[in-house]
């Protein structure tokens, strides 16, 4: 549950804040109210119990170090034992991820891989907190930049380490959507891509004309250019060739 902070939820008496993006929320609330978090690991288990195997995927959001996923993944294994001695049906091997949203998870991805099943990146927090910019203020609107060098830097990183660790690592956020996008975070190496349906067809489409060999080299170019516009125009060149060879 990724409540608190910018997202209330009146049931829990939480108080205003200051800065709430910088807040009492996510794992912070939950592990503070460890009642909260095996209510939901609880009810998690129990649901993957009643489907296939693998369609339920439990995934902490907010992490910010390793102590974080080790103290959940103890509270993890207290509610499976708990519920192996009701005799109660789950999923042993529930995949367990996290969210990358923070940018100190991006610099411990290489630590906190071995303490999951899979990453999410999610772009929208990480982008504000890589760049400390209110998404939400209209004054510094102009500095939330999805093709900022440190953003893109940031995501190939974390993607690379999944790789390499053979875990798949998802983006989840505006960038997941966006078509003119795809190609790059497929030549970073993400697996999946999280997304409202409407905007499936168009990025499915894309995909489908996208050369993973020709992504990779895209990528590689765009991470030796420091420049946002000049990063734009890379990809936005990559899009008219593919149109031409179609």
């Amino acid at each position: 549950m990724d409540a608190g902070g910018d997202k209330p939820v009146e049931a829990l008496g939480l108080e205003q804040e200051i800065n709430p993006f910088l807040g009492y929320r996510s794992i912070r609330l939950t592990l503070s109210r460890p009642e909260l978090l095996k209510d939901q690991l609880r009810a998690l288990l129990r649901a993957s119990g009643m489907v296939s195997p693998g369609l339920v995927r439990i995934m902490v959001p907010m992490i910010s170090g390793i102590e974080e996923m080790v103290a959940v993944k103890k509270i993890f294994e207290e509610i499976k034992e708990e519920l192996e001695s009701k005799d109660v049906l789950f999923d042993p091997y529930i995949p367990l991820g996290i969210m990358i949203e923070v940018p100190s998870a991006v610099q411990l991805a290489h630590l906190l891989i071995h303490e999951c099943d899979f990453f999410s990146i999610g772009t929208n927090d990480l982008i504000q907190y890589t760049l400390a910019v209110d998404r939400n203020n209209e004054k510094v609107a102009k500095f939330y930049e999805p093709l900022h060098p440190a953003v893109l830097a940031s995501i190939q990183h974390v993607a690379t380490v999944g790789e390499q660790a053979g875990k798949p690592v998802s983006i989840c956020g505006e960038l997941a959507g966006d078509p003119f996008l795809a190609p790059l975070l497929i030549g970073f190496g993400v697996t999946r891509l999280s997304m409202t349906p409407s905007n499936i067809p168009q990025v499915k489409e894309v995909i489908l004309n996208t050369s993973y060999s020709e992504a990779k080299k895209l990528a590689e170019e765009v991470l030796r250019n420091p420049y946002v516009d000049e990063i734009r125009r890379i990809i936005d060149f990559y899009h008219q060739k593919v149109q031409q060879n179609l």
